[in-house]
């Protein structure tokens, strides 16, 4: 959606810092692989709409998994809650949706330096973008 909500490290989001996650990050050295888990909460234990996502990153031989919560999802304007539209959408049934975005395509909106000019990149530089990765070990529970 336009609004977009997130946590992490990147366009204006300071969940994290460069120390932690980053080439060389002391929690997440992203030069290295790492696992992400995401997790689709419902508002109480078993039934009910979504509640929450959760998206935690971490690394083999790093002391410190990172962590973002979005409990709540507003929507501009305020008529509609974000959840209700993705719980409906959940039920509906979805299909996970993998991409690499490399050299030639624009990053500025994900890892930019944002409105408060602090973000990771200051500029793009499409000659560090492998010409491939590897997303592998997926599992759906």
């Amino acid at each position: 959606d336009p609004a977009g909500h997130g946590g992490g490290y990147g366009a204006g989001r300071r969940t994290w810092n460069a120390t932690e996650y980053g080439p060389n990050g002391t929690c997440i050295d992203t030069d290295q692989p790492f696992q992400v888990a995401a997790t689709f909460a419902r508002a109480k234990l078993t039934s009910g709409p979504l509640g929450a996502l959760e998206v935690t990153l971490s690394q083999v031989g790093k002391p410190c998994p990172l962590t973002v919560r979005i409990d709540k999802y507003p929507q501009p304007g305020g008529e509609l809650d974000g959840f209700d539209e993705i719980s409906k959408a959940l039920e509906g049934g979805m299909t996970p949706v993998v991409s690499y975005w490399g050299a030639g395509e624009s990053m500025r909106w994900l890892d930019g330096p944002g409105i408060d000019n602090e973000g990771p990149c200051g500029a793009e530089n499409a000659s560090r973008c492998s010409d491939s990765v590897v997303f592998s070990d997926f599992a759906v529970s």
